[in-house]
Formats: structure tokens, sequence, C-alpha cells
């Protein structure tokens, strides 16, 4: 018992990376687990994610011809000092991998999301016509799905070292943010993100930073969410979908609120109630709903085959997050 309890895993407060629990789990396993790439430790190794782990040295291999680097030494170098510091981010106990197998796997993962990232800004250039991840959109959705998993996750401050190290004359510090939000735009569509200022910013070319027009078309709740703090990849996109929601100031506290079923839209019309959507104009996020004169407006929340793994992890994160997580 003595060893029971000198070897038991202290719980660290940065923890941000969770084991998805059994009771959110229990026949839904097909929600919370990746299903062609593996990022991070939780799914390393794992039959059927194996294919990837090819690309992955592809894609590092790109770097590093790119930038002239001829060994990877240059970002071990980079992540290693950072090891604890990132074990401490795993809710569950990451001790069984080595320093050697756990820098391997962040540098890996790190450099081919960054990559990925990229390329992703050159389709349609031509010039990676021969890349058969990036000109595959079946893959890309499984990435997408993959890449936004509670379980396949690794810390965001790795992936800004690693982009740092790969591009360090480029000044603009929340770049790989506007590149992260580039790459997932497509999936913020679904929950309600008007294509306006934002797309019109990251879809300059992510290596000229024109202060003039971030100024110009950058709103200041959108600028606000960039220059937060992130855990990782599923983090920032919790973070893009709920930014715009503000809380009244005069809800009541927890304990005061009734708590009910929200009426469903069939007594919500036997109340004469009428239901409307609200108009692209005036759409700013999800939970942007008014009620005014009889008229409630709910704005449109996008469903297609990946929303349902989507939204599931996006609601054990908040439910693994400490209770002062405002959701």
């Amino acid at each position: 018992m003595d060893q029971m309890v000198s070897n038991l895993t202290p719980i660290h407060p940065e923890r941000c990376i969770f084991r998805v629990p059994e009771v959110l789990r229990d026949g839904n396993e097909e929600f919370y687990e990746p299903k062609v790439i593996s990022i991070g430790p939780y799914h390393q190794g794992k039959p059927g994610l194996n294919s990837m782990e090819e690309h992955k040295i592809r894609y590092l291999r790109t770097i590093l011809q790119r930038t002239g680097n001829q060994s990877v030494d240059c970002f071990v170098q980079a992540v290693l000092p950072h090891e604890e510091k990132v074990r401490k981010c795993y809710a569950e106990s990451i001790d069984y991998l080595s320093s050697d197998e756990l820098v391997q796997i962040l540098v890996l993962d790190g450099c081919f999301i960054i990559e990925l990232f990229t390329r992703y800004q050159m389709i349609g250039s031509g010039m990676i016509d021969d890349d058969p991840v990036i000109n595959s959109i079946v893959l890309l959705v499984a990435l997408w799905k993959d890449m936004l998993l509670i379980e396949n996750q690794i810390p965001f401050f790795i992936l800004e070292i690693l982009f740092n190290t790969i591009h360090p004359d480029l000044s603009n510090v929340n770049e790989l943010k506007r590149q992260t939000l580039f790459f997932f735009y497509s999936r913020l569509t679904h929950y309600s993100w008007p294509p306006g200022d934002i797309v019109q910013f990251l879809s300059k070319n992510i290596f000229i930073i024109d202060e003039s027009f971030i100024k110009e078309r950058m709103t200041q709740d959108t600028e606000q969410l960039i220059s937060q703090n992130v855990y990782h990849l599923l983090d920032i996109i919790h973070k893009a979908i709920c930014f715009r929601f503000k809380e009244s100031p005069s809800t009541p506290s927890l304990p005061q609120i009734e708590r009910e079923f929200v009426k469903s839209a069939t007594k919500i019309k036997e109340a004469n109630v009428r239901l409307n959507a609200s108009s692209s104009s005036q759409k700013t996020s999800i939970f942007d709903i008014t009620f005014k004169d009889g008229e409630l407006k709910i704005p449109n929340l996008g469903i297609d085959d990946a929303s349902e793994t989507e939204i599931l992890n996006l609601i054990a994160f908040e439910l693994c997050q400490p209770n002062q997580m405002k959701r």
C-alpha cells in the first residue's frame, strides 16, 4: 500500500487533455476515437492509424528541405525543455512514454499539423497536386473530425514553439491561430460564423502581414478571440464558437435557476409564439437567440455527418473542465 501511495500520479492544475469519462463513452466509442490519424500519446500505435505515420514523416522532410535544415535536432531541442510541462497537460498519466518517445510524438504530430495548415492554404495553386492527403476531400473530412477529438490533442504551446522554429521571421504572434481558424473555417460556418471580416482577413496570403488590413477588417471581438490563450485545437474551435456569446450580468446564479426542460417547438407554437430563423446579416453566434413581439428568432445550426462527433467532443471538453469554465 505504501508503494501504491508513493506511485500515485498527482492531479496537475495544468491538465487540459482528457480521456472521455466512461459514462459518456459507453456505447458511443466511435465518436471519441480517431479513424485515420493519432495526435498525441493517447492513441499512438493503434491499429488502423499507421498509414498516416508515413505522411507525417513526409511532411517533416518537406519542412526540413524548405527550411534548409539537415536534421530534426532543432525541433527536438526546441521541444525537449517543455517535456514536463507537456506531461502535466494530460489528465491521464503518460509516464509509460520515455522522454525520447514523447518528444518524437510531439515533433512528428506538431510538424504534420503545421505543414497541413500551410498546404491547405495552397489548394488550387497547383503546387501540391501530388499530395494525396490535401487533395482527398474524404481524407480531409476525416482529418477535420479526428483533429477535434478531445483525446487526440497536443498542447497548443508546442505547436507555437514548432511554428516559431519553422518560421523565425514571421513576426505576428497570432499567425498560427489564424491558420487554425482558416483550416477549420468550413466547420465554423455551421455554427453561424458569418462570411464577413474574418474570412476576408484569413483569405489573405498568410505570409504577408498587412497591419492596415488587420485594423480595417478585424472586429474587436474577433481580435480578442485570436489573442486569447488556448489549450489545443479543440479549445480554439470551442472558443471560436462561443466567444460572441455574452452572458447577461443579471443572469441569476445557478442555485436560483429553476431547473426544467426547455419547452418543445410544438408547445411554443401552441402559445402563439412565431418561430423564425435569424437572417444571415443578424447572425453573430449560435447563441444569439432573440424574442420580440411574439417572435422567437434562432440562428441556423448546420448539421452534417461530422456534426455529432464534433458536438459530443465539445460537450465532453466542457464537462471535463473545472467548474469555473464558462459554457
